[in-house]
């Protein structure tokens, strides 16, 4: 499971009280494709609200672990599912 880290430094303290968050790969989130503000949540190199962060599949609302396949994030029931059929797709292809 990847741990989802809470941006928690200097730079995201300073954005916060102007307003606005500023992280790489534009500064919007990865779900719902509004600018960030606030805390983000990163996972596989995607920043998402608080609120928006859920499962990929089921869209369950995840806290502070999930299964990254795919760059996407999973909880652990969908998680299983879609490794495994990405295994498959990679095995088909091979």
């Amino acid at each position: 499971m990847n741990e989802v880290y809470i941006k928690k430094n200097a730079e995201t303290q300073k954005a916060r009280e102007s307003g606005g968050i500023t992280v790489s790969g534009g500064g919007l989130c990865a779900k719902c494709g509004n600018k960030l503000s606030g805390e983000a949540l990163e996972v596989g190199g995607s920043h998402y609200h608080v609120g928006c962060f859920g499962c990929a599949d089921c869209g369950k609302k995840l806290s502070s672990t999930c299964l990254n396949i795919g760059g996407k994030p999973y909880c652990d029931g969908c998680g299983k599912k879609a490794f495994i059929k990405s295994t498959l797709a990679k095995r088909q292809n091979s």
